[in-house]
């Protein structure tokens, strides 16, 4: 399958599972499927208190997936902490698989992300999603004088779907998984 088409798939299928996405939530979930979690490498005891503190404050949900697949050329998961909590799944494996995954992961598209995000826009313009051109030509301008950074979810998706995840490598997060039914 072409990058054309892999991002037109990846972002419907956020807008069918979102559909109150906002650009900025679009481009998190392309930066997130371009990089993994890479940028957010650092010292481990800071990721396990912080995915420890996140998953003791929210409720655990067993009626949402445990996680869906995002990535462009290496399929990547979003992993729900709610759900991960009420299946009993800690923090330090949830810890452990987050930052083993994060070393590992590589696209061969993180040199081409200005154009990625370019194809972005140009699909956010149409059916279904029809964002208004002047916003999306705004946005672009605004993150590519940012040098296209990293950015947090938009405030009304953080209302209405309190996002709680994590970005790992599907199959590292699927051998986590295995292991755990052992």
């Amino acid at each position: 399958m072409n990058i054309e088409k892999i991002i037109y798939a990846l972002i419907n299928q956020e807008y069918n599972l979102f559909p109150k996405a906002k650009i900025q939530d679009y481009y998190k979930l392309l930066f997130q499927s371009t990089f993994g979690a890479e940028h957010m490498l650092g010292e481990y005891n800071r990721y396990f208190d912080s995915i420890y503190k996140e998953m003791y404050d929210i409720k655990a949900i067993d009626s949402i997936p445990t996680y869906y697949k995002i990535g462009l050329d290496v399929p990547l998961a979003r992993v729900n902490l709610a759900r991960c909590k009420a299946d009993g799944i800690s923090a330090e494996i949830i810890t452990n698989t987050f930052v083993n995954g994060a070393r590992v992961y590589r696209s061969k598209y993180s040199t081409r992300f200005e154009l990625l995000v370019r194809l972005l826009i140009d699909y956010l313009a149409k059916q279904p999603f029809q964002i208004k051109r002047g916003e999306l030509t705004d946005f672009f301008s605004r993150i590519s004088e940012l040098g296209f950074p990293t950015i947090h979810h938009s405030q009304i998706y953080k209302k209405q779907y309190k996002p709680h995840y994590r970005v790992i490598p599907l199959n590292i997060w699927e051998n986590t998984v295995k292991k755990l039914k052992l």
